[in-house]
């Protein structure tokens, strides 16, 4: 991936992967694809650090990362409260992450390795449409 001297080379794969998704549904579902990503392609390390939380593997340097991309409105991050409520009684908040017109431009100017994006694009098709409860399935029987 070609080097940008404004934005990590890690805030920048996150980027394109927003961008060819086209949209993720869920915080949950978005983490667990980062991590899969690392985990099962080794070509497109996102380089962030995941710890064991509440859902499986989370990490706290994706969330800095995607609040970051929104600062920058090279995202855009839509918070929908649902109608269910968590085990501790709290409603439950549905998140949304597409990408600029910005964060376009920004991706139509970067040069990345073709392999890297069709890994990229492999995981969009492997796990964008599955349901978040088999893909924290997943996550658990496999790494936790």
């Amino acid at each position: 991936m070609e080097k940008n001297n404004l934005i990590p080379e890690n805030f920048l794969k996150l980027l394109l992967l927003i961008r060819l998704a086209n949209k993720i549904e869920g915080k949950t579902r978005l983490h667990k694809m980062v991590f899969l990503g690392e985990k099962e392609e080794p070509r497109v390390d996102f380089g962030f650090e995941f710890t064991k939380y509440n859902y499986g593997p989370y990490s706290f340097e994706l969330t800095k990362a995607l609040d970051s991309l929104e600062t920058l409105k090279l995202i855009n991050i839509k918070t929908s409260l649902l109608a269910l409520t968590d085990s501790n009684g709290f409603q439950t908040k549905q998140f949304s992450y597409t990408i600029t017109e910005k964060g376009l431009q920004i991706t139509e100017k970067i040069k990345v390795e073709k392999e890297v994006v069709e890994k990229i694009k492999q995981l969009i098709k492997k796990w964008n449409n599955v349901s978040r409860q088999n893909i924290v399935e997943h996550v658990y029987s496999t790494y936790m």
